[in-house]
């Protein structure tokens, strides 16, 4: 059996039962909290290639001031692909979900330090440019927290017509 779909049974089942309650998202937290979460039941391995996944995918965002959100996905997959070459969709989407998780808490550091570095200007221009910065780093973090709510979503619905399926 391949090690991808063994590392991802009970995080995808965590995943879509995560949310089974609540349709959608309404605390900005929860997403990246459950995200973290199924990081740590990966084995050591598959968190060693998604360490890697993220530093392809912060290396692709880097110098970005606007992304889509469906651009966001798109390219957090394919460091995902990059890295678990036989996963499957639903393999795919639950790893992609943890991938931006654990972005987004990178991203939170960047935005403490580029808040201090923006408190700390003395000169506007200085100021100006820290505080855009800031807010593109915002936004991107806005963006990657609706990615993985949307993820989580999809999954929940799947997860869902699956289980009425079965009893119909």
């Amino acid at each position: 059996m391949r090690r991808t779909a063994l590392l991802l049974i009970v995080p995808m089942a965590l995943i879509c039962s995560a949310g089974a309650q609540n349709a959608r998202v309404s605390n900005a937290n929860e997403p990246v909290a459950r995200g973290q979460k199924l990081k740590n039941l990966l084995s050591p391995q598959a968190q060693r290639n998604l360490s890697l996944a993220e530093q392809k995918l912060t290396t692709d965002i880097s110098g970005r001031k606007v992304l889509p959100s469906s651009e966001l996905r798109l390219l957090a997959q394919s460091a995902i692909r990059g890295r678990f070459q036989r996963a499957t969709s639903s393999e795919l989407n639950a790893l992609t979900a943890i991938l931006l998780s654990d972005w987004v808490t990178s991203e939170r550091s960047r935005i403490q330090r580029l808040q201090a570095t923006a408190q700390g200007q003395s000169t506007g221009d200085d100021t100006q440019l820290a505080n855009a910065e800031l807010q593109a780093t915002l936004q991107r973090e806005q963006q990657a927290i609706q990615t993985i709510s949307d993820i989580l979503k999809t999954m929940q619905d799947t997860e869902e017509s699956i289980i009425k399926n079965l009893k119909d």
